[in-house]
Protein backbone atom coordinates (compact mmCIF):
# COMPACT_ATOMS: atom_id res chain seq x y z
CA UNK A 1 0.00 0.00 0.00
CA UNK A 2 3.03 2.59 0.88
CA UNK A 3 4.47 1.34 -2.48
CA UNK A 4 1.33 2.58 -4.25
CA UNK A 5 1.20 5.68 -2.53
CA UNK A 6 4.65 6.03 -3.23
CA UNK A 7 3.83 5.55 -7.11
CA UNK A 8 0.84 8.23 -7.16
CA UNK A 9 3.08 10.35 -5.40
CA UNK A 10 5.43 10.52 -8.08
CA UNK A 11 2.95 10.53 -11.00
CA UNK A 12 1.24 13.54 -9.98
CA UNK A 13 4.50 15.24 -9.23
CA UNK A 14 5.42 14.52 -12.71
CA UNK A 15 2.37 16.07 -14.08
CA UNK A 16 2.44 18.77 -12.24
CA UNK A 17 6.27 19.41 -13.39
CA UNK A 18 5.10 18.85 -17.18
CA UNK A 19 1.67 21.32 -16.28
CA UNK A 20 4.30 23.88 -14.67
CA UNK A 21 6.97 22.91 -17.78
CA UNK A 22 4.18 23.64 -20.20
CA UNK A 23 2.99 26.57 -19.18
CA UNK A 24 6.52 28.14 -18.67
CA UNK A 25 7.05 27.32 -22.51
CA UNK A 26 4.05 29.20 -23.26
CA UNK A 27 4.49 32.44 -21.64
CA UNK A 28 8.39 32.26 -23.15
CA UNK A 29 7.07 31.90 -26.90
CA UNK A 30 4.17 34.01 -26.48
CA UNK A 31 4.28 37.26 -28.38
CA UNK A 32 2.89 40.39 -26.98
CA UNK A 33 -0.19 41.44 -28.89
CA UNK A 34 -0.43 44.75 -30.20
CA UNK A 35 -3.87 46.94 -31.61
CA UNK A 36 -2.67 48.74 -34.74
CA UNK A 37 -5.05 50.10 -37.36
CA UNK A 38 -4.82 51.80 -40.50
CA UNK A 39 -5.69 54.26 -42.98
CA UNK A 40 -5.08 55.37 -46.47
CA UNK A 41 -6.08 57.97 -48.75
CA UNK A 42 -4.91 59.08 -52.25
CA UNK A 43 -4.29 62.58 -53.65
CA UNK A 44 -5.60 62.98 -56.73
CA UNK A 45 -3.91 65.54 -59.37
CA UNK A 46 -7.17 66.25 -61.09
CA UNK A 47 -10.56 64.82 -60.99
CA UNK A 48 -9.65 62.64 -64.24
CA UNK A 49 -6.21 60.60 -63.67
CA UNK A 50 -4.13 59.60 -66.91
CA UNK A 51 -1.22 57.81 -67.57
CA UNK A 52 1.87 58.79 -66.66
CA UNK A 53 0.08 60.64 -63.85
CA UNK A 54 1.59 60.14 -60.37
CA UNK A 55 -0.44 59.51 -57.69
CA UNK A 56 0.65 59.93 -53.71
CA UNK A 57 -1.16 57.46 -51.00
CA UNK A 58 -1.07 58.48 -47.31
CA UNK A 59 -1.30 55.59 -45.24
CA UNK A 60 -1.80 56.47 -41.58
CA UNK A 61 -0.51 53.60 -39.12
CA UNK A 62 -2.08 54.20 -35.37
CA UNK A 63 -0.53 52.13 -31.94
CA UNK A 64 -3.58 52.25 -29.92
CA UNK A 65 -2.36 49.67 -27.50
CA UNK A 66 -0.03 50.93 -24.12
CA UNK A 67 3.09 49.40 -25.63
CA UNK A 68 5.73 51.00 -28.09
CA UNK A 69 6.03 49.20 -31.61
CA UNK A 70 9.87 48.84 -32.34
CA UNK A 71 9.53 47.00 -35.50
CA UNK A 72 6.07 47.25 -36.91
CA UNK A 73 6.21 45.74 -41.22
CA UNK A 74 4.37 47.34 -43.81
CA UNK A 75 3.97 46.62 -46.99
CA UNK A 76 2.30 48.48 -50.06
CA UNK A 77 0.56 46.27 -53.00
CA UNK A 78 -0.61 47.68 -56.08
CA UNK A 79 -2.96 44.96 -57.85
CA UNK A 80 -1.61 42.40 -55.44
CA UNK A 81 1.81 42.74 -56.35
CA UNK A 82 4.21 44.60 -53.70
CA UNK A 83 5.81 47.86 -54.25
CA UNK A 84 7.67 48.39 -50.68
CA UNK A 85 8.41 46.48 -47.68
CA UNK A 86 9.57 48.54 -44.70
CA UNK A 87 9.68 48.54 -40.54
CA UNK A 88 8.95 51.64 -38.65
CA UNK A 89 9.02 52.79 -35.24
CA UNK A 90 5.29 53.43 -33.44
CA UNK A 91 5.19 54.61 -30.46
CA UNK A 92 2.00 53.84 -27.63
CA UNK A 93 -1.10 55.83 -28.02
CA UNK A 94 0.96 57.79 -31.40
CA UNK A 95 0.09 57.68 -34.98
CA UNK A 96 2.30 57.92 -37.80
CA UNK A 97 1.85 58.34 -41.56
CA UNK A 98 3.86 56.67 -44.12
CA UNK A 99 4.12 57.93 -48.02
CA UNK A 100 4.03 55.69 -50.98
CA UNK A 101 3.90 57.54 -54.88
CA UNK A 102 2.48 55.86 -57.89
CA UNK A 103 3.07 56.71 -61.51
CA UNK A 104 0.07 55.01 -63.76
CA UNK A 105 1.59 53.67 -67.50
CA UNK A 106 -1.46 52.74 -68.91
CA UNK A 107 -5.16 53.33 -68.42
CA UNK A 108 -7.12 50.37 -66.45
CA UNK A 109 -7.82 49.45 -63.21
CA UNK A 110 -5.67 49.72 -59.96
CA UNK A 111 -6.46 48.24 -56.92
CA UNK A 112 -3.87 50.23 -54.11
CA UNK A 113 -3.45 47.91 -50.66
CA UNK A 114 -1.62 48.75 -47.84
CA UNK A 115 -1.15 46.30 -44.86
CA UNK A 116 0.54 46.36 -41.57
CA UNK A 117 2.03 43.28 -40.27
CA UNK A 118 1.16 41.07 -43.46
CA UNK A 119 3.25 38.23 -41.83
CA UNK A 120 0.85 38.17 -38.61
CA UNK A 121 4.77 38.20 -37.15
CA UNK A 122 3.68 40.77 -34.11
CA UNK A 123 -0.15 38.84 -33.90
CA UNK A 124 -1.83 42.18 -33.73
CA UNK A 125 -5.35 42.03 -32.02
CA UNK A 126 -7.44 42.75 -34.91
CA UNK A 127 -5.66 41.87 -38.31
CA UNK A 128 -8.64 43.45 -39.95
CA UNK A 129 -7.87 46.77 -38.79
CA UNK A 130 -4.63 47.13 -40.32
CA UNK A 131 -5.23 47.05 -43.76
CA UNK A 132 -7.13 48.79 -46.08
CA UNK A 133 -7.52 48.65 -49.86
CA UNK A 134 -8.63 51.38 -52.61
CA UNK A 135 -9.57 51.03 -56.19
CA UNK A 136 -9.18 53.26 -58.85
CA UNK A 137 -9.42 53.42 -62.48
CA UNK A 138 -7.40 56.00 -64.77
CA UNK A 139 -9.09 57.67 -67.32
CA UNK A 140 -8.05 56.89 -71.42
CA UNK A 141 -6.76 59.65 -72.81
CA UNK A 142 -7.83 60.97 -75.92
CA UNK A 143 -6.85 60.07 -79.30
CA UNK A 144 -3.97 61.91 -80.51
CA UNK A 145 -4.77 64.45 -82.89
CA UNK A 146 -2.49 66.87 -82.97
CA UNK A 147 -4.26 69.01 -86.00
CA UNK A 148 -7.06 69.72 -83.70
CA UNK A 149 -4.98 72.03 -81.76
CA UNK A 150 -4.24 74.46 -84.63
CA UNK A 151 -6.27 75.67 -87.96
CA UNK A 152 -5.80 72.95 -90.27
CA UNK A 153 -7.32 74.53 -93.28
CA UNK A 154 -5.47 75.89 -95.92
CA UNK A 155 -1.79 74.36 -95.34
CA UNK A 156 0.60 74.06 -98.36
CA UNK A 157 3.41 71.76 -96.50
CA UNK A 158 3.27 70.36 -93.43
CA UNK A 159 5.01 67.68 -91.58
CA UNK A 160 3.53 65.20 -89.09
CA UNK A 161 5.92 62.81 -86.66
CA UNK A 162 5.37 60.39 -83.85
CA UNK A 163 8.17 58.92 -81.63
CA UNK A 164 8.60 56.81 -78.27
CA UNK A 165 11.37 56.19 -76.02
CA UNK A 166 14.72 58.34 -76.97
CA UNK A 167 13.30 58.87 -80.52
CA UNK A 168 12.44 62.43 -79.25
CA UNK A 169 15.83 63.15 -78.13
CA UNK A 170 17.08 61.35 -81.44
CA UNK A 171 15.29 63.62 -83.83
CA UNK A 172 16.01 66.85 -82.33
CA UNK A 173 19.43 66.38 -82.03
CA UNK A 174 19.69 65.22 -85.71
CA UNK A 175 17.37 68.35 -86.75
CA UNK A 176 20.06 70.55 -84.41
CA UNK A 177 23.28 69.58 -86.05
CA UNK A 178 22.19 68.09 -89.55
CA UNK A 179 19.88 70.26 -92.45
CA UNK A 180 17.84 67.00 -92.75
CA UNK A 181 14.45 68.19 -94.41
CA UNK A 182 11.73 65.43 -93.06
CA UNK A 183 13.12 66.68 -89.60
CA UNK A 184 13.01 70.26 -89.77
CA UNK A 185 9.74 70.48 -88.21
CA UNK A 186 10.56 68.32 -84.81
CA UNK A 187 11.86 71.17 -82.93
CA UNK A 188 9.25 73.85 -83.39
CA UNK A 189 9.26 77.43 -84.64
CA UNK A 190 11.87 78.28 -82.16
CA UNK A 191 14.32 75.48 -82.73
CA UNK A 192 16.56 76.58 -79.44
CA UNK A 193 13.89 76.36 -77.12
CA UNK A 194 12.24 73.17 -78.16
CA UNK A 195 15.43 71.98 -78.73
CA UNK A 196 16.87 72.07 -75.12
CA UNK A 197 13.41 71.16 -73.68
CA UNK A 198 13.09 67.86 -75.74
CA UNK A 199 17.18 66.95 -75.07
CA UNK A 200 16.94 67.60 -71.49
CA UNK A 201 13.16 65.96 -70.51
CA UNK A 202 13.62 63.10 -73.27
CA UNK A 203 13.52 60.68 -70.32
CA UNK A 204 10.38 62.12 -68.96
CA UNK A 205 8.31 61.96 -72.28
CA UNK A 206 7.41 58.28 -73.23
CA UNK A 207 4.67 59.08 -76.26
CA UNK A 208 5.52 62.37 -78.49
CA UNK A 209 3.12 63.11 -81.38
CA UNK A 210 3.55 66.87 -83.05
CA UNK A 211 3.03 68.98 -86.26
CA UNK A 212 4.87 71.80 -88.39
CA UNK A 213 2.59 73.43 -90.56
CA UNK A 214 2.69 76.62 -93.58
CA UNK A 215 -0.14 77.87 -94.10
CA UNK A 216 -1.03 79.54 -97.74
CA UNK A 217 -0.67 83.19 -96.59
CA UNK A 218 2.81 82.05 -94.87
CA UNK A 219 1.21 81.98 -91.61
CA UNK A 220 2.97 78.93 -89.64
CA UNK A 221 1.84 76.78 -86.29
CA UNK A 222 3.36 73.74 -84.25
CA UNK A 223 1.40 71.50 -82.32
CA UNK A 224 3.08 68.97 -80.20
CA UNK A 225 1.25 66.63 -77.99
CA UNK A 226 3.65 64.78 -75.01
CA UNK A 227 2.37 61.71 -72.54
CA UNK A 228 5.01 61.40 -69.77
CA UNK A 229 5.65 62.60 -66.74
CA UNK A 230 7.09 65.73 -67.71
CA UNK A 231 4.94 68.97 -66.46
CA UNK A 232 3.83 71.88 -67.98
CA UNK A 233 5.76 73.39 -65.83
CA UNK A 234 8.63 72.43 -66.35
CA UNK A 235 8.64 73.05 -69.88
CA UNK A 236 7.83 77.01 -68.59
CA UNK A 237 11.06 76.51 -66.66
CA UNK A 238 13.13 75.57 -69.25
CA UNK A 239 11.59 78.47 -71.63
CA UNK A 240 12.41 80.91 -68.70
CA UNK A 241 16.15 80.33 -68.58
CA UNK A 242 15.87 81.37 -73.06
CA UNK A 243 14.94 84.89 -70.84
CA UNK A 244 11.61 84.51 -72.00
CA UNK A 245 8.65 85.85 -69.42
CA UNK A 246 6.63 83.16 -68.83
CA UNK A 247 3.64 83.81 -67.89
CA UNK A 248 0.27 82.02 -66.37
CA UNK A 249 -2.85 82.38 -67.90
CA UNK A 250 -6.47 81.46 -66.78
CA UNK A 251 -9.12 80.10 -68.52
CA UNK A 252 -12.24 78.05 -67.72
CA UNK A 253 -10.92 75.13 -68.91
CA UNK A 254 -7.88 75.01 -66.55
CA UNK A 255 -4.17 77.39 -66.59
CA UNK A 256 -1.89 76.98 -69.40
CA UNK A 257 1.64 79.00 -70.00
CA UNK A 258 2.49 81.66 -71.91
CA UNK A 259 5.75 82.87 -73.19
CA UNK A 260 6.40 85.28 -76.20
CA UNK A 261 8.99 84.29 -78.22
CA UNK A 262 9.31 87.23 -80.94
CA UNK A 263 7.32 90.01 -82.42
CA UNK A 264 4.18 87.53 -83.79
CA UNK A 265 5.78 84.25 -82.57
CA UNK A 266 4.10 82.86 -79.48
CA UNK A 267 4.29 79.36 -77.44
CA UNK A 268 1.56 78.42 -75.15
CA UNK A 269 1.93 74.99 -72.96
CA UNK A 270 -1.00 73.53 -71.01
CA UNK A 271 -2.54 69.55 -69.69
CA UNK A 272 -5.65 68.63 -71.20
CA UNK A 273 -7.17 65.16 -71.17
CA UNK A 274 -4.19 63.41 -70.96
CA UNK A 275 -1.95 64.65 -72.77
CA UNK A 276 0.92 67.75 -72.05
CA UNK A 277 0.34 70.16 -75.09
CA UNK A 278 2.38 72.65 -77.06
CA UNK A 279 1.71 75.10 -79.48
CA UNK A 280 3.46 77.65 -81.34
CA UNK A 281 2.05 80.22 -83.34
CA UNK A 282 3.45 82.87 -85.88
CA UNK A 283 0.93 85.18 -87.39
CA UNK A 284 2.31 86.49 -90.34
CA UNK A 285 -0.88 88.84 -90.15
CA UNK A 286 -1.32 91.30 -87.41
CA UNK A 287 -2.32 90.67 -83.84
CA UNK A 288 -2.98 86.89 -82.50
CA UNK A 289 -1.12 84.61 -80.74
CA UNK A 290 -1.11 80.85 -79.55
CA UNK A 291 -3.96 82.18 -76.75
CA UNK A 292 -6.91 81.85 -79.72
CA UNK A 293 -5.56 78.66 -80.56
CA UNK A 294 -5.51 76.96 -77.21
CA UNK A 295 -8.73 74.50 -76.25
CA UNK A 296 -10.26 75.70 -80.14
CA UNK A 297 -11.93 73.03 -81.68
CA UNK A 298 -10.97 72.25 -85.46
CA UNK A 299 -11.88 69.79 -87.73
CA UNK A 300 -9.09 67.40 -88.47
CA UNK A 301 -9.18 67.61 -91.94
CA UNK A 302 -5.04 67.63 -92.57
CA UNK A 303 -4.28 63.96 -91.28
CA UNK A 304 -7.36 62.70 -94.01
CA UNK A 305 -5.21 64.71 -96.44
CA UNK A 306 -1.89 63.09 -95.68
CA UNK A 307 -3.68 59.56 -95.22
CA UNK A 308 -5.04 60.08 -98.62
CA UNK A 309 -1.77 61.23 -100.48
CA UNK A 310 0.23 58.33 -99.39
CA UNK A 311 -1.78 56.02 -100.75
CA UNK A 312 -2.29 57.68 -103.80
CA UNK A 313 1.75 58.06 -104.23
CA UNK A 314 1.59 54.55 -103.43
CA UNK A 315 3.86 55.17 -100.21
CA UNK A 316 4.29 53.04 -97.05
CA UNK A 317 2.56 50.38 -96.36
CA UNK A 318 1.33 50.24 -100.56
CA UNK A 319 2.56 48.48 -103.36
CA UNK A 320 2.75 49.41 -106.40
CA UNK A 321 3.65 46.54 -108.39
CA UNK A 322 4.06 48.12 -111.26
CA UNK A 323 7.23 50.11 -110.47
CA UNK A 324 8.46 48.30 -106.78
CA UNK A 325 7.81 44.99 -105.77
CA UNK A 326 7.47 45.16 -102.21
CA UNK A 327 8.58 48.64 -101.05
CA UNK A 328 7.53 49.48 -97.62
CA UNK A 329 9.02 51.84 -94.97
CA UNK A 330 7.88 50.21 -92.52
CA UNK A 331 10.56 47.44 -93.90
CA UNK A 332 13.20 50.43 -93.82
CA UNK A 333 14.93 49.10 -90.91
CA UNK A 334 17.36 46.76 -89.76
CA UNK A 335 16.94 43.46 -88.12
CA UNK A 336 16.45 43.74 -84.49
CA UNK A 337 16.23 47.13 -84.62
CA UNK A 338 14.24 49.53 -82.40
CA UNK A 339 11.40 51.60 -83.88
CA UNK A 340 11.66 55.35 -82.50
CA UNK A 341 9.97 57.04 -84.59
CA UNK A 342 8.06 58.18 -88.09
CA UNK A 343 7.38 61.08 -89.98
CA UNK A 344 5.28 62.41 -92.69
CA UNK A 345 6.16 65.24 -95.04
CA UNK A 346 3.33 66.71 -97.28
CA UNK A 347 3.19 69.66 -100.21
CA UNK A 348 1.88 70.41 -103.24
CA UNK A 349 4.76 69.15 -105.00
CA UNK A 350 5.43 65.84 -103.23
CA UNK A 351 4.98 63.60 -100.00
CA UNK A 352 7.67 61.58 -98.13
CA UNK A 353 7.10 58.89 -95.47
CA UNK A 354 10.38 58.36 -92.92
CA UNK A 355 10.96 56.19 -90.04
CA UNK A 356 13.40 56.86 -87.03
CA UNK A 357 15.05 53.93 -86.11
CA UNK A 358 18.05 52.70 -83.51
CA UNK A 359 20.16 49.65 -83.95
CA UNK A 360 22.73 48.73 -80.74
CA UNK A 361 25.17 46.65 -82.81
CA UNK A 362 26.84 48.95 -84.44
CA UNK A 363 24.75 51.18 -81.76
CA UNK A 364 23.44 54.12 -84.48
CA UNK A 365 20.51 55.54 -85.36
CA UNK A 366 19.14 55.60 -88.79
CA UNK A 367 16.61 57.76 -90.58
CA UNK A 368 15.22 56.23 -93.65
CA UNK A 369 12.82 58.31 -95.98
CA UNK A 370 10.62 57.30 -98.86
CA UNK A 371 9.76 60.29 -101.07
CA UNK A 372 7.29 59.66 -104.43
CA UNK A 373 7.39 62.18 -106.87
CA UNK A 374 8.14 61.58 -110.70
CA UNK A 375 11.82 62.14 -111.69
CA UNK A 376 13.52 62.85 -114.90
CA UNK A 377 15.73 60.99 -114.18
CA UNK A 378 18.72 62.11 -116.90
CA UNK A 379 18.39 65.61 -115.80
CA UNK A 380 19.87 64.85 -112.38
CA UNK A 381 23.28 65.68 -111.37
CA UNK A 382 24.75 62.25 -111.30
CA UNK A 383 28.08 63.41 -109.76
CA UNK A 384 28.71 61.32 -106.10
CA UNK A 385 30.88 63.57 -104.05
CA UNK A 386 31.05 60.06 -101.88
CA UNK A 387 31.18 56.43 -101.95
CA UNK A 388 28.94 54.78 -104.61
CA UNK A 389 27.65 50.92 -104.53
CA UNK A 390 25.94 49.65 -107.99
CA UNK A 391 24.08 46.73 -106.93
CA UNK A 392 21.41 44.67 -108.97
CA UNK A 393 18.46 46.87 -107.61
CA UNK A 394 19.95 49.96 -105.89
CA UNK A 395 22.77 52.55 -107.39
CA UNK A 396 23.38 54.03 -104.37
CA UNK A 397 25.42 57.19 -103.37
CA UNK A 398 26.82 57.72 -99.50
CA UNK A 399 28.24 60.89 -98.58
CA UNK A 400 29.03 62.42 -94.80
CA UNK A 401 27.40 65.16 -93.95
CA UNK A 402 28.87 68.74 -92.42
CA UNK A 403 27.06 69.82 -89.07
CA UNK A 404 25.59 73.05 -89.16
CA UNK A 405 26.57 74.03 -85.82
CA UNK A 406 30.59 74.13 -84.82
CA UNK A 407 29.79 70.94 -82.43
CA UNK A 408 33.72 69.94 -82.31
CA UNK A 409 35.29 66.70 -81.98
CA UNK A 410 32.57 64.31 -82.25
CA UNK A 411 32.54 60.28 -81.70
CA UNK A 412 29.76 59.97 -84.26
CA UNK A 413 29.11 60.70 -87.61
CA UNK A 414 26.67 61.16 -89.75
CA UNK A 415 26.22 59.47 -93.24
CA UNK A 416 23.60 60.05 -95.90
CA UNK A 417 22.91 57.52 -98.45
CA UNK A 418 20.51 58.40 -101.53
CA UNK A 419 19.11 56.14 -104.64
CA UNK A 420 17.04 58.08 -107.44
CA UNK A 421 14.86 56.56 -109.42
CA UNK A 422 12.05 57.46 -111.95
CA UNK A 423 9.44 57.16 -109.38
CA UNK A 424 10.85 57.32 -106.18
CA UNK A 425 14.22 58.75 -104.26
CA UNK A 426 15.34 56.38 -101.61
CA UNK A 427 17.36 57.80 -98.85
CA UNK A 428 18.95 56.78 -95.62
CA UNK A 429 20.52 59.07 -92.65
CA UNK A 430 22.70 56.87 -90.35
CA UNK A 431 24.31 58.46 -87.32
CA UNK A 432 27.10 56.70 -86.06
CA UNK A 433 30.24 55.60 -84.77
CA UNK A 434 33.02 57.50 -86.84
CA UNK A 435 34.66 53.83 -87.85
CA UNK A 436 31.64 52.34 -89.02
CA UNK A 437 31.15 55.43 -91.65
CA UNK A 438 31.66 53.01 -94.31
CA UNK A 439 30.15 50.23 -93.32
CA UNK A 440 26.88 52.36 -93.15
CA UNK A 441 27.10 53.66 -96.63
CA UNK A 442 27.95 49.51 -97.31
CA UNK A 443 24.95 48.51 -95.09
CA UNK A 444 22.30 51.06 -96.62
CA UNK A 445 23.03 49.92 -100.10
CA UNK A 446 22.51 46.67 -99.54
CA UNK A 447 19.67 47.66 -97.76
CA UNK A 448 18.09 49.65 -100.33
CA UNK A 449 18.76 46.61 -102.96
CA UNK A 450 16.02 44.51 -100.98
CA UNK A 451 13.56 47.26 -101.79
CA UNK A 452 13.50 45.79 -105.49
CA UNK A 453 13.14 48.87 -106.61
CA UNK A 454 12.68 48.76 -110.70
CA UNK A 455 12.70 51.33 -113.69
CA UNK A 456 15.56 53.76 -114.75
CA UNK A 457 17.76 54.90 -111.83
CA UNK A 458 20.82 57.57 -111.41
CA UNK A 459 23.87 56.12 -112.51
CA UNK A 460 26.03 57.43 -110.21
CA UNK A 461 29.90 58.85 -111.28
CA UNK A 462 32.68 59.96 -109.02
CA UNK A 463 34.28 63.51 -109.40
CA UNK A 464 37.49 62.08 -107.67
CA UNK A 465 41.00 61.73 -108.75
CA UNK A 466 41.66 58.70 -106.55
CA UNK A 467 45.08 57.10 -107.82
CA UNK A 468 46.83 54.15 -107.67
CA UNK A 469 50.85 52.89 -108.62
CA UNK A 470 53.77 50.61 -108.05
CA UNK A 471 57.45 52.36 -108.57
CA UNK A 472 58.57 49.52 -111.38
CA UNK A 473 56.63 46.45 -113.15
CA UNK A 474 53.39 47.03 -112.52
CA UNK A 475 50.21 49.73 -113.89
CA UNK A 476 47.53 50.24 -111.21
CA UNK A 477 44.39 52.09 -111.47
CA UNK A 478 41.46 52.27 -108.90
CA UNK A 479 38.61 50.57 -110.26
CA UNK A 480 36.17 51.11 -107.05
CA UNK A 481 35.50 50.63 -103.54
CA UNK A 482 33.25 48.51 -101.77
CA UNK A 483 32.56 47.33 -98.58
CA UNK A 484 34.39 47.62 -95.21
CA UNK A 485 37.24 49.72 -96.60
CA UNK A 486 37.29 47.36 -99.68
CA UNK A 487 39.30 48.78 -102.96
CA UNK A 488 39.11 47.20 -106.86
CA UNK A 489 42.39 47.38 -108.17
CA UNK A 490 43.18 47.09 -112.02
CA UNK A 491 46.57 45.80 -112.43
CA UNK A 492 48.58 45.62 -115.55
CA UNK A 493 51.91 43.42 -115.90
CA UNK A 494 54.66 45.69 -117.57
CA UNK A 495 57.34 42.92 -116.70
CA UNK A 496 58.98 41.14 -120.20
CA UNK A 497 57.50 37.81 -118.88
CA UNK A 498 54.13 36.54 -117.13
CA UNK A 499 54.34 37.10 -113.08
CA UNK A 500 52.33 35.21 -110.56
CA UNK A 501 50.94 37.25 -107.78
CA UNK A 502 50.66 36.05 -104.16
CA UNK A 503 49.93 39.52 -102.17
CA UNK A 504 49.06 42.81 -101.09
CA UNK A 505 49.22 44.81 -98.81
CA UNK A 506 47.45 48.03 -98.08
CA UNK A 507 47.93 50.57 -94.91
CA UNK A 508 48.64 53.72 -93.78
CA UNK A 509 52.12 52.87 -92.55
CA UNK A 510 50.66 51.10 -89.46
CA UNK A 511 51.31 48.04 -91.24
CA UNK A 512 48.90 45.38 -91.82
CA UNK A 513 48.34 41.25 -92.35
CA UNK A 514 49.70 40.40 -96.05
CA UNK A 515 46.01 39.55 -98.45
CA UNK A 516 46.67 35.85 -100.35
CA UNK A 517 45.68 36.83 -104.20
CA UNK A 518 46.74 33.98 -106.97
CA UNK A 519 46.82 34.93 -110.24
CA UNK A 520 48.93 34.80 -113.31
CA UNK A 521 48.88 37.38 -115.57
CA UNK A 522 51.35 37.66 -118.81
CA UNK A 523 53.04 40.52 -120.61
CA UNK A 524 51.12 43.14 -121.31
CA UNK A 525 47.93 41.82 -119.31
CA UNK A 526 45.54 42.92 -116.66
CA UNK A 527 43.69 41.64 -113.60
CA UNK A 528 41.44 42.74 -110.88
CA UNK A 529 42.35 42.47 -107.63
CA UNK A 530 40.75 43.45 -104.49
CA UNK A 531 42.57 44.32 -101.54
CA UNK A 532 41.28 46.28 -97.60
CA UNK A 533 42.84 49.34 -96.79
CA UNK A 534 42.78 50.55 -93.02
CA UNK A 535 40.34 52.71 -93.42
CA UNK A 536 39.38 54.52 -96.35
CA UNK A 537 37.00 57.15 -95.68
CA UNK A 538 34.25 58.27 -96.99
CA UNK A 539 35.16 61.90 -98.52
CA UNK A 540 33.65 64.72 -96.52
CA UNK A 541 35.32 67.38 -98.58
CA UNK A 542 39.20 66.40 -96.85
CA UNK A 543 42.68 66.37 -97.61
CA UNK A 544 44.23 63.37 -99.51
CA UNK A 545 44.56 60.25 -97.32
CA UNK A 546 47.47 57.84 -98.67
CA UNK A 547 48.37 54.18 -98.62
CA UNK A 548 51.21 52.27 -98.68
CA UNK A 549 50.87 49.05 -101.30
CA UNK A 550 52.95 46.38 -101.33
CA UNK A 551 52.79 43.97 -104.06
CA UNK A 552 54.38 40.90 -103.87
CA UNK A 553 54.84 38.38 -106.92
CA UNK A 554 56.81 35.66 -108.48
CA UNK A 555 59.33 36.33 -111.24
CA UNK A 556 59.75 32.41 -112.09
CA UNK A 557 60.31 30.87 -108.69
CA UNK A 558 61.92 33.28 -107.41
CA UNK A 559 59.76 35.83 -104.87
CA UNK A 560 59.72 39.52 -105.07
CA UNK A 561 58.18 42.88 -103.78
CA UNK A 562 57.17 45.85 -105.35
CA UNK A 563 56.46 49.01 -103.50
CA UNK A 564 53.48 51.28 -104.50
CA UNK A 565 51.08 53.91 -103.36
CA UNK A 566 46.95 54.62 -103.26
CA UNK A 567 45.60 57.91 -102.97
CA UNK A 568 41.48 58.90 -101.78
CA UNK A 569 41.29 62.61 -103.01
CA UNK A 570 38.44 64.48 -103.00
CA UNK A 571 40.26 66.80 -105.37
CA UNK A 572 38.54 66.66 -108.62
CA UNK A 573 41.54 68.18 -110.58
Amino acid sequence: MANNTLMYAAVLIVAVLVFIGAALAVSLLAKPSYYVTLAMSASSPSNSVYPYQSMVFNITVTNNGGKDVVELPVAFYVNGVQQNYSGYVVPAHHSITIQEAYTYLQAGSYLFSAVADPGNVLRLSNASAARKSIQISTAIPESADVYSSVPNANIVNTESFTASGTGLLSASVMDSLYNISSLEGVNGLDNAILAKTYQDLYQYIAVANGAFSLYSNGTESYSAWLQGTMTPQTIGTIVSSFGKNVSVVGSPHGVFGFAQLANRTSMCTYYQNGWTKIVEFYNAGRGGSCKDLVYGSYNDVQTGVIAAALKNSRIGNFSAPNTVSTISWQRFYYNNATLLGKSVEYSANSISASTLFELQSPQGIFLSSIEGAPTNVLSVNSTCPGLISNLSNAKVCSTVLLTSTSIGNRSFGAVYSKLVSSNYTVGLYSLIGQSYLTSAHTNAAELMNELGIRGSQVAWASPFKNTCGFKEGFGCRIVGFGANSTVELAITNLNYSSVSLTNVTCSEGRGATPMRINGTIGRGDNITISTVCHTIPVPVFAAETSFMLNLGFKRGSVPMIVNGTLNVTTSTS
